[in-house]
């Protein structure tokens, strides 16, 4: 991948953005996974092509500082601290994956994220799961016990005001989800995750214009709504998923409807390869409201 540096920004910045990183043929990290299949495919597929601004990444940055700092700190004999495993799956593929702490004594596996007081505020957790439950079972077939995890989740823009105020914000810019499994959850993830090594297969097979949308998780997609309006009401009466029913309502209460359009937010300003993606191409690619 190349980093650009648009803004002139300090050459240690720019340096810090840069990565030796180069793909493994059929090896995936389980973030990959988790983040959209076509994703994946077309990043492997353009991997050299691929080009990102020096000024997009300070999140990324961010992140990495804390778990470096996290990484070097003090740990007792039963912590081990970040180590790369990899899980086998079909077809010869491997599902790769780094935590950053393993208490054999707990037998817990943590990993520390940056997030937005977002994910915290609606309780998106279900990649989480998903991340903890891969390293549990990448542990287990090296031989250590793992059947709980836990998400250390900083808050990057946590607002202490806010905090005082309103009731379901979180109290701390710091906070910790815990993940337990039985055996059933943990063959579940496990099937799911080797169902999609073997969807995979298939559409590296595909060439990029015959490639299907990432799933509606993965895009973070809304559906389109159906507002039910009033003449000089600015806010609407009642959304609907179906358009039917809010034709019924906007009759019965003397007033229209308005169409609110869903949209895929990580396809739109999120997404590094969308200009080699179908999907973004027929859906995005000429409305330039999508660079919004």
């Amino acid at each position: 991948m190349q980093v650009s540096n648009i803004f002139g920004l300090p050459t240690p910045f720019v340096e810090a953005c840069k990565s030796d990183y180069e793909p493994t043929p059929k090896r995936y990290s389980v973030t990959t996974i988790l983040g959209g299949l076509t994703k994946a495919v077309l990043q492997r597929r353009h991997f050299h092509e691929l080009s990102e601004d020096a000024s997009e990444s300070v999140w990324k940055i961010f992140g990495q500082a804390v778990h470096k700092i996290l990484e070097e700190s003090p740990h007792s004999e039963h912590e081990e601290v970040e180590n790369f495993l990899t899980l086998d799956m079909p077809g010869g593929y491997t599902m790769s994956g780094r935590f950053d702490l393993y208490d054999s004594e707990r037998q817990t596996v943590v990993d520390y994220k940056t997030c937005s007081v977002y994910k915290l505020l609606y309780h998106e957790f279900d990649d989480w799961a998903a991340q903890v439950a891969a390293y549990c079972l990448m542990l287990r077939a090296n031989g250590k016990p793992c059947d709980s995890g836990q998400i250390v989740a900083i808050i990057k823009d946590h607002s202490k005001a806010k905090a005082k105020f309103e009731s379901n914000y979180p109290e701390h810019p710091v906070a910790v989800i815990d993940f337990h499994f039985d055996e059933d959850q943990l063959a579940y993830y496990e099937q799911m995750f080797r169902d999609a090594f073997g969807a995979l297969r298939h559409l590296e097979k595909l060439a990029d214009e015959e490639l299907p949308p990432c799933d509606p998780e993965s895009r973070w997609a809304t559906p389109t709504k159906y507002a039910v309006m009033k003449k000089g009401r600015k806010r609407a009466v009642k959304l609907y998923d179906d358009k039917a029913e809010a034709d019924i309502h906007a009759i019965q209460v003397g007033g229209y409807v308005e169409i609110r359009e869903g949209t895929d937010r990580k396809c739109t300003d999120y997404c590094g390869v969308c200009q080699w993606c179908r999907y973004w191409q027929d859906r995005y690619g000429s409305d330039s409201s999508a660079d919004e």
